[in-house]
């Protein structure tokens, strides 16, 4: 029985290496679920181009709360992801980010009051979906907090922007809030013991993908 797996695993192989030879460029689909430079496309680029020079690296704009579905229905082969997902993706943790308070640049909230200040401001919140909307629900609600919700959105330089223009304050992750407040568009409050977690992952039915595999570790060397 051992022999037969191993002759069957050397026969796979086999198969791998004709189809490469017969199709030397493999396509992978990657889903980024923020902003590009926040999720280290460049290093991962080179990496690649290193270690993986016939694949064909697709980029996507895709949603956290949209990920499962995105790789169940082959839209992407792998991905980054707000939050937990369900057992069929095979998920590495790369980091955690902090959650901080994004306002407009006009509005002066007082330092140990500013949470209650907040509450008394419109908020932009973000959609049912996104893995920051139970967390972030939770959070408050254990604090007897209720922000004032005017606006639904899911797209976080959309956000950025609405604050910017005084709509209203709002969460976001610590590097895309800092970015925004160094441009001079919004103010920050890191008064929050609120996190999220980033993740990369692909399907566990794909784990003895050897592409999946390598571009794991490649990911997963980059955010170490």
């Amino acid at each position: 029985e051992e022999s037969r797996k191993i002759i069957a695993s050397i026969e796979g192989f086999r198969q791998i290496a004709n189809d490469l030879r017969q199709d030397p460029i493999q396509c992978f689909r990657i889903g980024l679920n923020t902003d590009g430079e926040l999720l280290r496309v460049k290093e991962l680029v080179e990496l690649m181009a290193e270690r993986l020079p016939h694949v064909e690296l697709h980029f996507l704009e895709t949603k956290s709360e949209n990920f499962v579905a995105d790789i169940h229905n082959n839209t992407i082969s792998a991905g980054f992801f707000y939050g937990d997902q369900e057992g069929s993706i095979h998920a590495i943790k790369l980091t955690t980010f902090r959650m901080v308070v994004v306002y407009p640049n006009d509005w002066e909230p007082p330092g140990e009051a500013a949470l209650d200040y907040f509450m008394g401001k419109p908020w932009i919140w973000t959609t049912q979906g996104c893995p920051f909307y139970k967390q972030s629900i939770d959070y408050f609600a254990s604090r007897n907090a209720n922000p004032r919700k005017i606006l639904y959105v899911d797209d976080e330089f959309l956000i950025g922007d609405l604050v910017q223009r005084n709509i209203g304050c709002s969460l976001l992750a610590e590097p895309i809030a800092r970015r925004l407040a160094k441009e001079n568009k919004v103010n920050m409050w890191d008064g929050l013991e609120l996190t999220i977690d980033l993740y990369f992952g692909f399907p566990k039915d794909k784990m003895t993908d050897p592409f999946r595999q390598q571009i794991g570790n490649i990911v997963e060397r980059i955010w170490s």
